[in-house]
């Protein structure tokens, strides 16, 4: 019997072209082409409803979506006894029904936070197109389970007729650590997946790729291996439109904004750049969705097919011993060996399987039986592949201006640092000093971390939300410089440098992938002797203190180009007693007059040296030469004249006054000081009592748990199953968009008191765990930045959240103990602190 009891359809994309390739794609605005994704979900039965009235097979369709389709996708939600239904599909092709075909329950498709009863099928795919599909609901004992609703997602991925589908594989062995070729998402995409990326790097919020925060931005530390649980199909299939199904089911279906897995490889070899930029080259991935709990610092690798009773072709297994080789040598992981991941607590194998790295709750038998059995394998290979990684790159040359000089001289060093990045632009730009840092003069004694009258750093750090990975300084040192200056208040308030203290940024424009740039940096040496002085490059926060500096560095490169400084005492006149004064006086002008016109053609031929340096080093820059070189200048000779000495003491007398003055200026003007700016303040929005219990009495189904003010718009926490965050307009008390929450139950929220545009959310996950979630508001939605879960029978009363600490009060169930629990939200969420029993 057909049925059409009640249907809900949802076009999730409207728009694309099937053009596989690197042809130019259009504007949202111009795409005229049908989507080739359609969610649609049909209302079988009232949940809350006996199932005695109804019959023991219902059938679907025949149906026929908005276009043609080449795989399809069925997600069902059973009330009762889920083994006590059965499902079965057939498409119509070429206008022939196929045979009907079983649908099972497969858990990689399902979504962690999905309703109870929910069931997910694979992606069946064809290679030719189908215009109409047909379902049949077989339940074993009506009174044992019924199937509420059913929802379809069919999808058009072909690749067009006459498009060459030849893709360089990886399956040949490959020399120890090299990067095996990967197709690029502009290769496999078609226009919908370029128009996602272009509109997330546009900053577009809807129909845009996801495009990470840096806290959801980390160095890799494990590797974790799935298989798609995809139908395994001959060397014939289109495979890259396969890929294409897997991204529009977790972009579009699943709205996750991109697909989950950093890579993905075929049975052919060939392997797939999943996530957008989700492999970066500055050692970090972004967050992937392949397994949930895990996917902070985490690389998530699929192998196309399904491999619980056959393991993937042997050109696949070689593929993925390519890639995990290179990928540890990249970002100097270590295989066949345990390793800490931090965001849960726990050591796991740095190659695992997805069924080796689960939340309690969330078991899978991903990546399948048999490709399971070959992870000992993979490891060992990976191992017996893995090669040291290459030295630095990044700083390619450091050329001394001086050095030979006396006591109080300055000694220029001219560095040359090289953005060694493939695809990324980098920069100084994110710090923040009160003078320019390459415009001061470091004193011998002097680090970094040197502070000024009033106790505030001259040179500080920004802070790790902003782009620290593309934020670089050079910087310099003498070993042992720790143990004879660090750790001093005002010179250096840190207790160790590396021996490297003095450090410059690389300037604020943007230094090219490729691209060099010459940094200029002072010291003034105030002690007699000779000092071996040496260079590095760093990327803060990232760089030490976090990892140890190397000449080798992913991270930062010290103790490079020793360069041999010497430092000499000035010779004084021998004083004269005052018997000898008038014959002193003679003499001292004789020697200030000699002093001034050497100190004259002193600085005229430094300052035709620099200039000529400068030119020399920016045609040596712009010829692509590492060094700077010094060329031989004329110099032009002042003549001496004497001048008296009196004359002399009255110059320096009005210099003096002068200084002063200008220093009064200074003091009473505040002209040229350090501005210290205020950090700013969220002003509250005013909300009559009249608005708000408007608000908390719109929904009666869901109460009002709590509310705050984010800018112009309300957050507001609703009771209910599931429970879920609602956004409204605070001018107009309009609803904007709700978005569900992890846990079961949402019980307090609060804003950032340092960022006010970041929120977050505690309550119970299960009566047995408490659940922390951290959102951002941008471009007016709420976006998950940071997620926590820990065992704790009890409920969340209150959090206080000010910049990268949260504080949580729990309680237990008997309202006996109560606890104060810090959270650590720096890199990843994590207890900071061990919990703080409260009185009472």
């Amino acid at each position: 019997m057909s049925i059409y009891i009640a249907r809900v359809r949802v076009i999730l994309l409207i728009i694309s072209s099937l053009f596989v390739g690197t042809a130019e794609y259009t504007t949202a605005s111009e795409q005229i082409i049908p989507a080739p994704v359609t969610t649609e979900t049909f209302l079988l039965a009232d949940p809350a409803r006996a199932s005695l009235d109804l019959p023991s097979t219902t059938e679907l369709g025949p149906h026929t979506p908005a276009g043609p389709f080449n795989g399809i996708q069925i997600t069902w939600v059973v009330v009762g006894d889920e083994a006590a239904i059965a499902l079965e599909y057939a498409t119509r092709i070429d206008g022939r029904w196929g045979e009907w075909t079983p649908v099972f329950a497969e858990e990689e498709f399902l979504l962690p936070d999905a309703p109870v009863g929910t069931q997910t099928s694979t992606i069946f795919s064809s290679d030719a197109p189908a215009d109409a599909w047909h379902i049949r609901i077989t339940a074993s004992g009506k009174a044992s389970g019924f199937v509420s609703s059913v929802r379809v997602t069919t999808m058009d991925t072909r690749t067009p007729a006459g498009t060459s589908t030849f893709l360089p594989t990886a399956h040949l062995p490959l020399t120890a650590g090299a990067k095996p070729a990967i197709v690029a998402r502009k290769t496999w995409g078609d226009t919908l997946v370029k128009s996602w990326d272009a509109n997330g790097l546009a900053g577009g919020s809807t129909n845009a790729t996801w495009m990470p925060t840096d806290a959801e931005i980390a160095p890799p530390t494990h590797l974790i291996i799935h298989h798609t649980a995809t139908p395994n199909a001959g060397s014939s299939s289109d495979w890259p439109a396969r890929v294409r199904q897997i991204w529009g089911y977790h972009t579009i279906t699943n709205d996750w904004g991109d697909i989950g897995y950093h890579y993905l490889i075929d049975p052919n070899g060939v392997i797939y750049e999943g996530r957008f930029q989700g492999v970066r080259s500055d050692g970090t991935v972004i967050d992937g969705a392949h397994d949930f709990g895990f996917n902070r610092a985490t690389i998530g690798i699929a192998m196309l097919g399904t491999f619980e009773s056959v393991a993937p072709s042997a050109d696949a297994q070689t593929a993925l011993d390519n890639l995990t080789a290179f990928l540890m040598t990249t970002y100097r992981i270590t295989p066949n060996t345990t390793a800490f991941y931090a965001h849960q607590s726990v050591s796991m194998n740095t190659i695992l399987g997805h069924r080796d790295a689960q939340v309690a709750g969330h078991a899978t038998g991903c990546p399948g039986e048999k490709l399971h059995e070959l992870l000992p394998s993979i490891r060992t290979k990976a191992a017996s592949s893995v090669v040291a990684a290459p030295a630095q790159t990044w700083l390619t040359g450091v050329n001394v201006v001086d050095s030979d000089v006396f006591v109080g001289d300055t000694v220029t060093f001219r560095m040359t640092v090289r953005n060694a990045y493939a695809d990324t632009a980098i920069s100084g730009k994110s710090f923040s000093f009160l003078t320019a840092d390459t415009l001061h003069v470091y004193q011998l004694q002097e680090c970094w971390a040197k502070k000024d009258t009033a106790g505030s750093l001259f040179f500080p750090k920004a802070g790790k939300a902003t782009n620290r990975y593309g934020r670089f300084r050079v910087m310099a040192g003498i070993d042992g410089w720790d143990t004879l200056y660090a750790n001093t208040f005002k010179n250096c308030a840190v207790s160790k440098t590396e021996n490297h203290p003095w450090r410059w940024s690389i300037g604020a424009t943007p230094l090219l992938p490729g691209a060099s740039r010459i940094v200029t940096g002072n010291v003034r040496f105030q002690t007699a002797g000779t000092y071996t002085v040496y260079f590095g490059v760093m990327k803060d926060w990232i760089g030490y203190p976090d990892k140890p500096c190397s000449q080798t560095p992913t991270y930062a490169a010290c103790g490079l180009f020793p360069k041999t400084i010497t430092v000499r005492t000035r010779q004084t006149p021998t004083p004269t007693r005052p018997p000898a004064l008038k014959t002193q006086i003679a003499q001292m002008t004789t020697i200030a007059g000699a002093a001034t016109a050497t100190a004259a053609t002193g600085k005229t031929r430094l300052t035709q040296t620099a200039i000529l340096g400068e030119l020399t080093a920016t045609a040596a820059s712009a010829a692509g030469e590492p060094t700077y070189t010094a060329s031989a200048t004329p110099t032009s000779t002042t003549t001496a004249s004497a001048i008296p000495i009196q004359q002399t003491a009255q110059r320096y007398a009005g210099a003096t006054q002068t200084s002063v003055a200008r220093q009064t200026v200074v003091a009473t003007t505040g002209a040229h000081t350090a501005t210290t700016t205020r950090t700013p303040t969220r002003s509250p929005v005013a909300i009559s009592f009249v608005q708000t219990s408007s608000i908390r009495t719109q929904k009666a189904i869901n109460p009002v748990l709590d509310i705050a003010a984010v800018g112009t718009t309300l957050v507001v926490l609703e009771a209910g199953s599931p429970a879920q965050v609602t956004l409204y307009d605070a001018v107009l008390l309009k609803r904007i968009r709700g978005i569900l929450l992890r846990g079961t139950s949402g019980l307090v929220l609060t804003v950032d008191d340092q960022l006010p545009d970041t929120v977050y959310v505690a309550g119970n996950y299960t009566p047995n765990y408490i659940f922390l979630q951290r959102f951002r508001l941008v471009n007016g939605t709420l976006r998950e930045t940071g997620y926590w879960l820990t065992a704790q029978t009890g409920v969340p009363t209150s959090v206080l959240a000010s910049g990268t600490n949260v504080t949580l009060a729990v309680h237990d169930t008997a309202r006996r103990i109560h606890q104060l629990v810090r959270i650590d939200t720096k890199n990843l969420f994590r207890e900071g602190a061990p919990r703080l029993a409260v009185p009472g």
